[in-house]
């Protein structure tokens, strides 16, 4: 069986954020760091300034910040600010582009063990709108 390298660079793209004529390539985040992400959310609960700081965290490894930023907008922050339906549908997006799906708005899922912990870890966060 043969590699072909054009097969894999489409099924491995990276996720893009596009705002005006401004577009935005995010790096792949490892497992390790979404094992991270999720650890930090659990470890927020309810509190709305961590899970804010746990979800800014996981997009800086998705866009470390570079010098043009300055001068084309920081994504993260532009992903941050937009309102919340636009937030919402955008975040949705590049966490389905972590399942290395098409990007598409997934539905949250995850197995529940008997004792009502999460018997595997998923990918797929808990999206909720600002007010």
């Amino acid at each position: 069986m043969a590699f072909d390298v054009e097969t894999f660079r489409a099924a491995h793209r990276p996720w893009l954020f596009q705002v005006g004529r401004h577009a935005f390539e995010a790096r792949h985040v490892s497992a390790p760091q979404v094992f991270r992400y999720q650890d930090m959310i659990h470890e927020a609960g309810s509190d709305r300034r961590k899970l804010d700081r746990a979800l800014r965290w996981l997009l800086r490894h998705a866009f470390p910040w570079r010098f043009s930023y300055l001068l084309r907008g920081d994504p993260v922050e532009i992903l941050l600010l937009l309102e919340p339906a636009a937030r919402h549908a955008a975040l949705a997006d590049f966490f389905a582009s972590l399942h290395g799906g098409p990007q598409t708005i997934p539905t949250p899922s995850q197995s529940r063990t008997k004792n009502g912990t999460s018997g595997t870890r998923s990918l797929t966060p808990t999206l909720t709108p600002r007010a």
